[in-house]
Parts: structure tokens; C-alpha cells; sequence
């Protein structure tokens, strides 16, 4: 048995956060006593449980082995703390997405499961920056399309979605769109002016092909951009899922049929709450979605070749811009 549970907590803060000064906010402590803490918990277990790698905290392979229980063990306190103080058996579960996918699909997608669970209380953390809150354990898990490598992190692929170059079909017209090299005589919308969003369109075409973009409109944010190519603003690059309804009612068009790079959606958790109830249970049910009115939008694991050998085990890096 451990003399000091707090000590414990203080550590497991460090090792959900990677960071002292992240655990003392946390906790309403200062860096120095959780460095006290820490020392004194090494002390107890007679081997270091932290190392100091870039500034970045991590794990010796002690610490891991004790993170993945002490992580687990608060993580179902505190789930009990929530169901007392609130005086029902509800189980709380709160799910991170990106926020297109998320408010677009997720939640209408959730419904049945929400409907046939009553007692599952899901809330929603949609936001482009979901690493942090999953290692703080803000959120229970998340679906997102950025690449997560974390060793205390486990991944279970869903499914790729497809991208699309889209236009109004009036602007497709005015300026007669027919080849990608014709890119760079109209305006082109992109989350940042470098157009670095572009690259799986340029990856797609030989360097003979690749536009070069004279006229950038710059727009943060997706469902901006889908608004400003239905206004005729500019050529955007989308995923397909996210213009279903605008191709269906011709607002948008699909101004060139490529085959263009996919992004990955997968499930990322804490691989010390995979084993809980309620995350099982989620992770059943998003393995489970039907797509079927995404067909021509997203690509099955099974069909991507991609092997759902469920968990790989892997500091969180972000390879992708969010939606």
C-alpha cells in the first residue's frame, strides 16, 4: 500500500498531463510540491518513475506500469464521485470529435444508442484540438482524423474518407473549369494561405499539372468554406461527406473526378479506460455505424485494406489540420 494516495493522484496528474506546472494548475499546487511529491513517490517504490526528455516528462518504464493502474483506479473514482453527487446510476461518457464530422454525423449517428441507453449520458466535446483533452482525461475518447502516437494511447480504425474538388457550377462555368492546371486562374479556398490544405490535390497530379494558385482566399474553417463555394467565392477542397447534400441539390459540383489522397478516421482512448464498461460499449457502437449515405464518401477499413487489429499501442503528434 502506498503511505500517501495524494502523492499517487499528483503523479498521475504528471503523467496525464506530461508537464509539472500542467498538474500544479490542475491540482491548485505549486511546481515545487508536485516535484516533492514525485521524489517522495520514487522514494517509495525505491526506482524513478518520471525522466525529463526535450522539457517533456516521460515515463520510465516503472512509471507506465504504475500510471496504467493508477489511471485506471481514479478514473473509475471519480466515475463513482459523479454518479453519487448526482444521486442516479447514470453512467457519464463524454465523446470528442472534430467539429464537422461531429455535429454533421456523430450526433445524428448517436441517436439510436442515446435513444436505447437512457442511462448513458453522452456529452459532446467538439474541437480541431483533441489530443490534450484526451490525455487530461477530459474526454473519455475521441474520433478524430489527426494521427495520435502516445504510448498510454490505444487506436481502432474506422474508416477513410474521401476528398473532392468542388465549385459552383456557375463559377465552373464563368471561367471553364476543366483540368486541374486551370486552378490557377480562379479563386481557391483554403484554411491557410500557403495552401498547404491543397497537397492532396498536388500529390495526386505530376509536377507538369500541379496549378500554381494566384488568387487564395483564406477561410478557418470547413463549413465557412462549403458556404463560400455555394456562393460562387472560389474552388474548394473538401471531404465528400461533408457536400453530400450540396452535390445532391447541385449547389456544388464536382469539378474534377481524382482520386485523391484519404484521411483516417480512427477511435483514439487511453488504453487504461479501454477495459471500463461504458467505453466498450462505445467503441462497439461506433465500430458498428452504418454509412450507407456516405457510400461514395467513405472508404470501410475492410476496403482500405487497412487491418483492424484494433489497438496499437503508441508523445501525440498531429500529422492532419482537423475539421
Amino acid at each position: 500500500m502506498f503511505a500517501d494516495s495524494n502523492r499517487l493522484r499528483v503523479f498521475t496528474e504528471v503523467a496525464r498531463l506530461g508537464s509539472f506546472s500542467g498538474a500544479a494548475a490542475r491540482l491548485h499546487l505549486t511546481p515545487s510540491a508536485v516535484s516533492h511529491a514525485i521524489g517522495r513517490l520514487e522514494e517509495e517504490v525505491g526506482r524513478p518513475l518520471v525522466r525529463f526528455v526535450a522539457r517533456r516528462v516521460q515515463l520510465t518504464d516503472a512509471g507506465l506500469r504504475l500510471f496504467e493502474v493508477s489511471d485506471r483506479s481514479f478514473g473509475q473514482l471519480e466515475e463513482v464521485q459523479l454518479q453519487l453527487a448526482s444521486g442516479t446510476v447514470a453512467e457519464h461518457f463524454t465523446l470528442g470529435c472534430t467539429v464537422e464530422f461531429g455535429t454533421a454525423v456523430l450526433v445524428r449517428k448517436l441517436a439510436p444508442l442515446l435513444r436505447a441507453a437512457p442511462e448513458l449520458r453522452v456529452h459532446f466535446h467538439f474541437s480541431n484540438e483533441l489530443a490534450a483533452p484526451l490525455l487530461a482525461g477530459d474526454v473519455d475518447l475521441i474520433v478524430d482524423c489527426r494521427v495520435h502516437l502516445h504510448p498510454q494511447v490505444e487506436t481502432i480504425e474506422l474508416f477513410r474518407e474521401k476528398y473532392v474538388v468542388v465549385a459552383a457550377p456557375e463559377l465552373v462555368a464563368r471561367f471553364a473549369l476543366r483540368a486541374p492546371e486551370d486552378l490557377g486562374a480562379v479563386p481557391v479556398l483554403s484554411m491557410d494561405l500557403r495552401c498547404t490544405w491543397w497537397e492532396k490535390l498536388m500529390r495526386t497530379l505530376p509536377p507538369t499539372r500541379r496549378p500554381a494558385f494566384s488568387h487564395v482566399l483564406e477561410l478557418n474553417h470547413l463549413r465557412g468554406m462549403i458556404g463560400a463555394a455555394c456562393e460562387g467565392l472560389g474552388v474548394a477542397l473538401v471531404p465528400r461527406y461533408s457536400v453530400a447534400r450540396e452535390l445532391a441539390t447541385g449547389c456544388l459540383t464536382e469539378v474534377f473526378a481524382l482520386a485523391l489522397e484519404e484521411d483516417r478516421f480512427c477511435i483514439y482512448q487511453r488504453a487504461s479506460l479501454a477495459g471500463r464498461g461504458k467505453n466498450r460499449r462505445m467503441v462497439d457502437f461506433l465500430k458498428r455505424l452504418s454509412m450507407e449515405e456516405f457510400a461514395d464518401a467513405i472508404t470501410p477499413v475492410h476496403e482500405a485494406g487497412a487491418k483492424t487489429t484494433g489497438r496499437r499501442k503508441n508523445p501525440v503528434t498531429g500529422s492532419r489540420r482537423s475539421k
